[in-house]
């Protein structure tokens, strides 16, 4: 007899269990947008680029319910943020690739090739004049007569709000001769680096001890072919802690060595017109035609790089002449 019931109740809850799927498609429906909305939405938006939905979601919001409208400002803000991240990761694949290159070649040989900007470099007729012969061993560093640079080199009197910073270049540079090339400045304004300005100053701060080796190459006729190799050290244990500069060529002449102590303000200059540091020198080494020089420098911080363009002046010329470039590399802090 049972089974006789069963039948009917199973029926009954089969015909309840429709209806109410019916009412829960009804319900669900009505909270849909109506048809056309819902072609918009469906058909549409599943063809469109991110950037054609953000540019259109504003339009479509009309035909949407409330969570499909959350939804939609979720989705705007998740390709924001995708955006940034692919932005982010761009760079630093860049700068990994950039680093690559870098640790890939040796110092030596990341500056022997030449570059196009070096073929447009004029030679100057003239020769090297040597400090000392080859025949001297360790000649002791010239010291500095300030009088004499304070007479020698006027003192361009200024103020730049962002003088701090002169020298110190926080940018990736990839072609170091075709960065010198663009800074090449033959009218130069020379203002002196007193003690409270390298006391504020990020160039020397930031190299207070460091040290460098490198290369120096010189437009002088005759010097193509010759490697010419130097040092700089800031505040040198071995020169009791003066700044000290030694550069040597291939045959074992001393070019120039010469020590700064920190009492010697007039050598050190600001150049507002690049801007940079500036180191003076009375004497040109690179080229007997000429009798002034200084270098022109540039702390490349990305790379650890200290770079300088060398200009020599005769005695009663109106301007310089670029006779030289100068790369060393960072060897110690």
């Amino acid at each position: 007899m049972k089974s006789i019931y069963i039948v009917p109740i199973g029926i009954a809850f089969l015909v309840v269990g429709l209806f109410m799927g019916y009412l829960a498609k009804e319900v669900y429906d009505n909270q849909r947008p109506k048809d056309k909305a819902k072609g918009v939405w469906f058909d549409e938006i599943s063809a469109y680029e991110e950037d054609d939905f953000l540019h259109s979601f504003t339009g479509l919001q009309e035909g949407l319910t409330e969570t499909e409208k959350l939804l939609g400002q979720k989705l705007i803000a998740c390709i924001g943020e995708k955006k940034h991240a692919f932005e982010k990761i761009e760079t630093l694949e860049q700068e990994v690739v950039q680093a690559e290159n870098t640790a890939n070649k040796s110092f030596i040989n990341r500056f022997l090739g030449k570059s196009a900007s070096e073929n447009k470099r004029p030679v100057l007729a003239g020769k090297m004049a040597p400090m000392y012969g080859s025949n001297s061993v360790d000649p002791l560093p010239i010291k500095i007569i300030e009088q004499r640079y304070r007479q020698i080199f006027p003192n361009a009197i200024f103020q730049h709000a962002k003088e701090n910073e002169f020298g110190y270049y926080s940018q990736v540079v990839t072609d170091v001769d075709a960065f010198l090339d663009q800074r090449v400045v033959k009218n130069p304004s020379l203002s002196i680096i007193d003690r409270q300005r390298k006391k504020n100053s990020k160039f020397f701060t930031t190299l207070k001890t460091a040290s460098f080796e490198g290369e120096i190459d010189v437009f002088t006729e005759g010097t193509q072919e010759q490697h010419i190799n130097g040092k700089m050290i800031f505040q040198s244990p071995s020169q009791y802690g003066n700044d000290w500069i030694m550069i040597a060529d291939d045959q074992g002449n001393t070019l120039e060595t010469r020590t700064f102590a920190p009492s010697d303000e007039s050598i050190w200059r600001y150049n507002s017109q690049n801007p940079s540091v500036a180191l003076l020198s009375e004497q040109c080494y690179w080229n007997d035609q000429y009798l002034y020089e200084y270098k022109d420098f540039f702390y490349l911080a990305q790379q650890g790089l200290l770079v300088a363009n060398i200009y020599c002046k005769k005695q009663n010329a109106s301007s310089w002449e670029r006779v030289g470039t100068l790369k060393f590399e960072q060897v110690g802090d």
